[in-house]
């Protein structure tokens, strides 16, 4: 194998991993954020007055909104960019 081609395998070995730590990274955040909402219901429950019940489905249809999403979410990340795609979100 040349020093070239052995560069550029290395370089693409390097790739990999860092898109694999860039989704493992989104990952851990985002469940984080979806598993963690069951531990803020009792302070706003105390906080709002509202039901359990009014607060865990306000709760579900924001997961069911997310899910509903994310086929259109992988349109346009498929027809634009993902760049663009995930500048507009975190913009949102």
């Amino acid at each position: 194998m040349h020093e070239d081609q052995s560069g550029q395998a290395a370089g693409r070995q390097w790739s990999v991993w860092l898109v694999l730590l860039a989704a493992a990274s989104t990952f851990a955040l985002t469940m984080g954020s979806r598993q963690s909402m069951g531990l803020f219901v009792s302070p706003l429950n105390s906080a709002t007055h509202l039901g359990l019940a009014q607060i865990s489905l306000a709760f579900a249809f924001g997961q069911l909104w997310w899910g509903l999403t994310q086929p259109f979410a992988g349109a346009m990340a498929d027809r634009i960019g993902a760049g663009r795609v995930l500048l507009t979100g975190v913009l949102l």
